[in-house]
């Protein structure tokens, strides 16, 4: 029931219908390399990576779960073809334990037909790749400053644009639960002891004052400013 879909839904979806169409190409070619790398994208990042982190909570919560084990359920059955002439045998015990059949009665993931093409929720799955590249960048701070995963962060965004604000504003909820924030806000200055990370629309900062040493922090910095002039002298 697509009434009952919520935006990371239609994002996995379309994605999956994106990834089969691109392997289906690649193979007709024999890039089989490409079609390889289709498949890990979408399989460990986009599914296993991503999608069951969206929907972690859901599965949990009487509303939304129905929805979302649905759509991991379907998304898994089908994603297990393309990959089956790449991974024969255990996508075969895999399809076999999620639908009940088995080669016995005769059935088999080989005699199943490609997926098609079926969902084109263009705009929700661009939304949700905003959403995930935003939490990409706040996490690229809290690692690039080895700040502890379990610490709760305060994210802070400067932005001319509507849209992402919008965005934003209606995902927080998700947001803060994966980036791990304490707060997010918009705000027209840049806070103070902050690092950043920047998107062509926006700017993410996340205050660092008694997360990390500053002081350290300048000095490693100006010593990777001392070694890169070295070698810049050195070369030019």
């Amino acid at each position: 029931d697509e009434a009952s879909l919520r935006d990371e839904d239609k994002w996995i979806l379309t994605k999956l219908d994106a990834m089969t169409a691109a392997v289906a190409k690649s193979i007709e070619s024999y890039n089989f390399n490409e079609a390889a790398a289709e498949l890990y994208q979408f399989f460990w990042m986009n599914f296993c990576d991503w999608y069951v982190e969206l929907i972690k909570e859901r599965r949990f919560a009487a509303d939304g779960k129905e929805a979302a084990l649905a759509t991991a359920g379907y998304v898994l059955e089908k994603a297990l073809i393309p990959i089956h002439p790449f991974m024969p045998f255990v996508t075969e015990h895999i399809w076999q334990a999620l639908t009940g059949n088995d080669l016995a009665g005769g059935d088999s993931i080989m005699c199943c037909a490609y997926p098609a093409q079926e969902y084109a929720f263009h705009r929700e799955a661009e939304s949700m790749d905003e959403v995930i590249e935003l939490i990409g960048l706040i996490r690229n701070i809290r690692g690039e400053y080895n700040v502890n995963p379990g610490q709760l962060l305060t994210a802070v965004i400067l932005t001319d644009s509507d849209f992402h604000r919008g965005l934003f504003t209606e995902k927080q909820d998700i947001i803060k639960r994966i980036a791990r924030l304490e707060s997010f806000s918009f705000m027209a200055e840049a806070p103070d002891a902050a690092a950043s990370q920047v998107h062509p629309h926006y700017t993410v900062y996340v205050p660092l004052s008694g997360l990390v040493d500053i002081q350290a922090e300048l000095a490693k910095l100006n010593k990777e400013l001392k070694g890169l002039e070295k070698d810049y002298n050195l070369y030019s």
